[in-house]
């Protein structure tokens, strides 16, 4: 890791070296998780030589190859403050960039395309990236009024569990900026996936068959699109210090939701029934898991979402 921020890029090796030389030891090297992550595909090939036949001489442990990751659950994943989710909302990307291959100088162009839609949708929704990447376009409907996203399974990835399945109200500033008008473009040109760019190149074609089988929930399902928003991040935020992800805008959502309060401090504005029931979250209880329809009904939870502030 290196000559990645915006202090060391002007570095020379040298002195990037003595820099490196300073540093406390326990941030140096690969994080716990990520040697988790290549441990795990080492034992995983293991396992695959084994079911074939090829047996290891000798079994593989990896519980104590990993360093303990001495984080809380909330540190281990950085949650966007509202001041920090507007900087990177304030990016050339949403507020006019010079033209389609140079998206982070500013200009008079906006380019309504996968990378602005996808990253605004999540932050006005706390979807996954997944469930949004996608989306179909019989996927957007209304209800008494009320413009919502169905997050279903479909023929380009499943859910990741069954309480994912879920209708999101559409937030007022997403129809503002012409969302709707960008799915009614591709109704009219008669294109099912609204973002085919989304879909791994590797397995789009096999994708685009809407006649295939629901494939299993990939949470990378949308990685195509990582590079360019990481980039995103590390410009709008001085190098990205809160280490901020994708999934960050998820955790902004319920945070918010948690955080807003009636006068007395108390009292949520958000029932946590409707928080869980806008992210998919797992109920609480049988009663709630088995005794309610599974459309939920749109108007508490338009409410809610209305209370996102706009981010720019």
């Amino acid at each position: 890791h290196y000559w990645k921020s915006t202090t060391e890029k002007n570095l020379t090796f040298k002195e990037l070296l003595e820099v490196n030389r300073n540093r406390p030891k326990d941030i140096i090297g690969l994080s716990s998780p990520t040697i988790d992550r290549h441990l795990t595909t080492m034992k995983n090939i293991l396992d695959f030589a084994d079911s074939e036949g090829n047996k290891p001489t000798f079994t593989p442990r990896i519980s104590n190859l990993i360093p303990p990751d001495k984080r809380s659950d909330a540190e281990k994943r950085s949650v966007y403050t509202l001041e920090d989710a507007r900087k990177v909302f304030s990016h050339p990307l949403w507020q006019g960039c010079k033209s389609t291959g140079r998206r982070h100088t500013a200009g008079q162009i906006v380019v309504k395309d996968h990378h602005y839609w996808i990253n605004l949708v999540l932050a006005y929704t706390g979807a996954r990236r997944s469930e949004i990447a996608g989306l179909l376009e019989t996927d957007i409907g209304h209800e008494n009024g009320i413009p919502f996203l169905h997050i279903r399974e479909n023929h380009l990835r499943g859910l990741k569990n069954r309480f994912s399945q879920r209708r999101i109200p559409l937030h007022p500033h997403l129809v503002e900026l012409g969302f709707l008008d960008f799915i009614d473009a591709k109704r009219s040109a008669c294109e099912v996936v609204i973002f085919p760019e989304a879909i791994p190149a590797k397995s789009r074609k096999a994708c685009l068959d809407i006649d295939g089988p629901v494939p299993p929930y990939d949470k990378k399902f949308g990685d195509v699109l990582d590079h360019t928003w990481r980039e995103y991040l590390v410009r709008s935020l001085d190098g990205n210090p809160e280490k901020y992800c994708l999934a960050s805008l998820r955790g902004f959502i319920n945070d918010t939701y948690i955080n807003l309060r009636a006068d007395d401090g108390n009292t949520l504005l958000v029932p946590e029934i409707d928080r869980r029931d806008i992210l998919g979250h797992k109920p609480i209880d049988v009663n709630e898991a088995n005794y309610r329809r599974q459309e939920k009904p749109l108007g508490p939870l338009y409410v809610a979402i209305k209370l996102l502030p706009n981010l720019f």
